[in-house]
């Protein structure tokens, strides 16, 4: 008889299998083209009934990708660790790290759109309740503590930075080659957080 443990490891390896299948089929020919036919192909050609065992149906596979495979502990550690003694230099922390971060995760993103679209962003909100927004809106108040930044909500500030980080991201995934090229990554992160900071008029051409 096979050890209590074996079995846990190959139900577990099961269980990732079917999970990395279902995020590549979703992601490629999209959720509502993916049955679960195909995600049991996909994963090592198993038995459709087998992912039953697993996962009681597709949206569940989906709801498991959402809240197991996101990138919040990696994001929350940067907001929570980065340094500055004034809040734009904070900020500028912070979105040096962020920025490449959100790139290497740009398949989560587009789970995310995933789920606008097909059930209204309920996981990506459940997500977000589940005590991510709390510990981010707390740091984000840290910052504002700090001298150097006019006064804004907590949740204006939160928007506007992740309305950034993601214009960032879909701008650098997107943009024409021959443009993006014309600097480097690091060109690119410095440029754009110079420009959130110190907004895009010279003093003399405001209004």
């Amino acid at each position: 008889m096979p050890a209590v443990s074996d079995i846990s490891s190959k139900g577990s390896l099961a269980r990732s299998e079917i999970l990395m299948a279902a995020r590549r089929l979703f992601l490629t020919q999209g959720y509502g083209q993916t049955t679960m036919r195909d995600i049991a192909k996909a994963a090592n050609s198993r038995a459709p009934g087998g992912i039953y065992n697993h996962f009681p149906g597709k949206e569940a596979i989906f709801q498991a990708l959402i809240q197991e495979q996101n990138p919040a502990d990696e994001i929350l550690a940067v907001l929570e660790t980065s340094q500055g003694e004034t809040a734009p230099e904070r900020i500028r922390n912070v979105l040096r790290k962020a920025l490449p971060l959100i790139l290497r995760h740009y398949e989560f993103v587009e789970l995310a759109q995933i789920d606008w679209r097909e059930f209204q962003g309920k996981n990506f909100n459940r997500l977000m309740q589940g005590g991510i927004l709390p510990r981010a809106l707390s740091q984000i108040e840290r910052i504002q503590k700090l001298p150097g930044l006019k006064p804004l909500a907590p949740f204006a500030l939160a928007r506007l930075m992740v309305s950034f980080i993601l214009g960032y991201l879909l701008t650098w995934r997107l943009g024409p080659a021959p443009v993006i090229s014309q600097l480097t990554e690091e060109q690119w992160i410095e440029t754009v957080i110079d420009t959130l900071l110190h907004g895009l008029c010279t003093d003399e051409k405001l209004g």
